[in-house]
């Protein structure tokens, strides 16, 4: 059986520890952290280092909060192989409405990076 994720509020944020992966943080990442940004509203982005989001979630941020980052941008509905610390997961982004490019994360882990966790 798959231990659950464990997930933690901190700094008035969603971070999951185990894959060092934060959910929309409002103040800005600047080290090795995962950054998923869901959409491009002011109270979900911020000035990351580096960030995870959709295509159209990047576009807009590019227009709302233009600078140097580094973006892994995800299609809709394609998993991205990610690790860390020696644990390999996957990131779909799922289409979620609200906004244009509002994205829900799947999260998947995986044992291996060829056998997944059952």
């Amino acid at each position: 059986m798959v231990p659950p994720l464990r997930i933690e509020f901190k700094q008035g944020n969603l971070f999951l520890p185990e894959i060092n992966l934060w959910l929309d943080p409002h103040e800005p990442r600047l080290g090795p952290e995962n950054v998923f940004v869901s959409h491009a509203h002011s109270d979900h982005t911020a000035a990351h280092r580096e960030v995870i989001l959709s295509a159209p979630t990047a576009k807009l941020m590019q227009a709302r909060l233009p600078g140097e980052r580094l973006e892994r941008v995800l299609n809709f509905n394609q998993a991205s192989q990610l690790e860390y610390n020696g644990q390999s997961f996957s990131l779909t982004p799922l289409p979620a409405g609200h906004i244009f490019g509002r994205a829900a994360p799947l999260y998947r882990r995986f044992q291996t990076a060829s056998r997944p966790f059952r």
